[in-house]
């Protein structure tokens, strides 16, 4: 322990990025400092502030897998949506069906064409997503001219 403020700076950051119970790590950060509740309530305020970009890229991992998970199941729906409404016209096609096949394919259309819309809404999403957490992963700067505007 050359550092013990450097340590305890390592320590708090750590255990925020691990989502550790707030209240245990004021606890510790008011043994090692030998300091009152409020002090190190303060003081975990303070090292979080001046390392929330690192935070954000600890956590980070966790929307890449929520965005995989999203993106992926978005997929599917849309490719399960496509099949439900190529199906008919390839029947249609193969059978050379009259009338009947057409008001159910129009059916199908109609039902199914808001779903294959949605999936692809979540494929689009859940990619963008994934874009955004390999950046914050490597650490690159995601400058959206909108988050200034709330400062």
């Amino acid at each position: 322990m050359d550092n013990p403020v450097e340590s305890l700076n390592e320590y708090v950051v750590n255990e925020l990025a691990k989502m550790t119970d707030r209240d245990l790590i004021i606890k510790e950060v008011c043994l090692r400092q030998n300091c009152f509740w409020d002090e190190g309530e303060r003081l975990v305020c303070k090292i979080e502030e001046e390392n929330r970009k690192q935070l954000e890229k600890r956590k980070s991992p966790l929307m890449l897998v929520m965005s995989s998970l999203f993106a992926a199941a978005g997929l599917v729906w849309a490719l399960f949506s496509f099949y439900g409404l190529v199906a008919p016209i390839y029947t249609m096609w193969k059978e050379q069906g009259g009338l009947a096949e057409g008001v159910l394919w129009i059916y199908n259309f109609w039902s199914l064409f808001p779903f294959l819309l949605m999936s692809t809404g979540m494929t689009i999403s859940g990619t963008i997503g994934i874009i955004h957490s390999i950046k914050r992963l490597r650490g690159e700067e995601d400058v959206d001219p909108n988050d200034s505007a709330f400062e």
